[in-house]
């Protein structure tokens, strides 16, 4: 699928949210409606998707952006800089990785070199979440297509604490106390960060902010 426009971004990601959001709810209902043992494993399963589900659209939406802000074949030098450092993206790498001068050298060439360039920004599997989408991944991947992240910083302990904390313990085979408030308060908040963070990229696109100020 390629995402092209407005419409389409805004299409697949509310379609990518959606089964998403279906899959939380179910699991709720299911867990919701049992007792005992039953229950608590429905509980586990609810967490441990909640937070598949936090990590899998964090990284596709993240992605479904980068692909539209690629086809707007937009020159480098009309981007705002966190959008072109997606195009220097190798370059950026050897210069951190080297203190080597022709390195640094190569750097600024290739920015004065392709400045006027069509940027050609790479989506596909781009993403890392490091499979633990901690509030420390989450911001930096966050900032790299240009959202606030002031919203969500009164989350993080919540999204440390209880979301990634408590499914690498499930995922380790430990037992936890979790009851169904808890886990039915923890899928509230993952359905309010995933839609939040929905908004934040189509505002982005809508108010071309990837455009430097004076371009748009």
């Amino acid at each position: 699928m390629e995402i092209r426009t407005l419409e389409q971004l805004s299409r697949a990601l509310t379609n990518e949210l959606a089964w998403r959001k279906v899959e939380i709810s179910h699991l709720r209902i299911q867990a919701k409606d049992k007792s005992g043992a039953l229950q608590n494993t429905l509980i586990r399963a609810g967490v441990a998707m909640s937070y598949s589900h936090w990590e899998g659209f964090v990284k596709q939406a993240t992605e479904f952006f980068l692909q539209f802000l690629n086809f707007q074949r937009i020159n480098v030098s009309l981007l705002e800089y966190v959008y072109a450092t997606h195009f220097f993206k190798n370059e950026i790498y050897g210069f951190a990785q080297t203190k080597d001068v022709i390195t640094s050298v190569r750097l600024l060439e290739a920015i004065f070199a392709k400045g006027n360039d069509v940027a050609k920004i790479k989506h596909e599997n781009y993403v890392d979440t490091e499979s633990n989408l901690s509030s420390v991944v989450f911001d930096n991947i966050a900032k790299s297509i240009g959202v606030d992240t002031s919203f969500y910083k009164d989350y993080y302990p919540y999204i440390d604490e209880s979301l990634v904390s408590n499914r690498n313990g499930i995922a380790h085979g430990e037992k936890l106390l979790i009851d169904y408030k808890m886990m039915s308060g923890l899928t509230d908040k993952v359905i309010v960060l995933m839609e939040k963070y929905k908004t934040d990229i189509e505002n982005i696109c809508c108010q071309q902010s990837y455009l430097k100020k004076d371009v748009v």
